[in-house]
This record gives structure tokens, sequence and C-alpha cells, in this order.
């Protein structure tokens, strides 16, 4: 478990996302782990609201 003031970077891959935290462990959250495509844009809209928006990385 974590808190989402102990993300200090998050990346999104092709297969993946990668979640940094402040304890220095990487969170690694697969892509099919999401059903539908809502539920991406649900996460991806998460992390922007509650992440450091300048340490996030989306695929382009």
């Amino acid at each position: 478990m974590f808190q989402w003031h102990e993300v200090t970077a998050v990346a999104e891959y092709k297969r993946l996302f990668l979640m940094k935290t402040s304890s220095s462990q990487l969170i690694l959250i697969p892509k099919r782990y999401f059903t539908f495509e809502n539920e991406l844009h649900s996460f991806r809209q998460l992390v922007t609201e509650y992440g450091q928006a300048k340490k996030v990385k989306w695929q382009s």
C-alpha cells in the first residue's frame, strides 16, 4: 500500500505503467489489468490529479 504523496514519478509504456515511490520502490501495473479503455482513461486521470504533474510521462 502507498499514499499518492509517496509517488515520485509515473511513466507509461506500451504494455505497462511504472510508478516510482519515495522509498525507491517500483510499482508495475500491466495494461492488461484494465479491461476497458475507459478504465485506462480513469487511471490516467487519477495519476494526473493526484500525482506530481511535472513527473508524469505519458506515452505519445
